[in-house]
């Protein structure tokens, strides 16, 4: 066994973070209860749902597990999980609800998003990192959920581009309209 060599951090060497930030937007909306994960995790569950819809929209290939998942595929995914699923939730590009409520800071607009009781998947750094801002219950303003973010709000500040992500909201949303 060579010991001199570095070993791979888990997720270090896919492009999952993604399909990962849809997932847990479908656990935190309970879209997955323990109830339906027949003997496995909710996450579990919710990962084979969100790779079989990356599946079904034909964004499963081995370039994508490796290089990663870009914005607009993300929205493919997930909008086909809801869709199959009859999930009352849609995403759009972050880059549209930003020119829709116009002149709005980062923070703004996470801000509108959660308060729509809806979350955001957008990139952290250049080169794209995904993760999910969302409103954690009980806790004011927005969160984020990536075990490597640090400071969410610092991050969020930092957000490498708002033309760059997704918002998932209720269909019903008010954020939804002339878009």
């Amino acid at each position: 066994m060579n010991t001199g060599r570095e070993r791979a951090i888990q997720g270090n060497a896919d492009g999952l973070c993604g399909p990962y930030a849809i997932m847990n937007f479908l656990v935190w909306k309970d879209e997955i209860p323990a109830d339906k994960a027949a003997g496995t995790s909710a996450y579990q569950e919710a990962f084979r749902y969100v790779m079989e819809a990356a599946e079904r929209a034909g964004l499963l290939s081995a370039h994508k597990l490796y290089s990663g998942f870009e914005w607009p595929d993300l929205i493919v995914v997930f909008n086909e999980y809801a869709e199959r699923n009859y999930f009352d939730y849609v995403a759009v590009p972050l880059i549209k609800l930003h020119s829709r409520i116009a002149k709005l800071s980062n923070e703004s607009l996470w801000g509108a998003i959660v308060d729509a009781e809806g979350a955001a998947v957008a990139s952290v750094q250049k080169g794209g990192h995904w993760v999910l801002i969302y409103k954690r219950d009980g806790a004011g303003g927005f969160s984020v959920l990536d075990a490597t973010a640090g400071n969410p709000k610092t991050e969020l500040k930092k957000a490498w581009s708002l033309r760059d992500g997704m918002a998932m909201l209720p269909k019903d949303s008010d954020l939804l309209k002339d878009i």
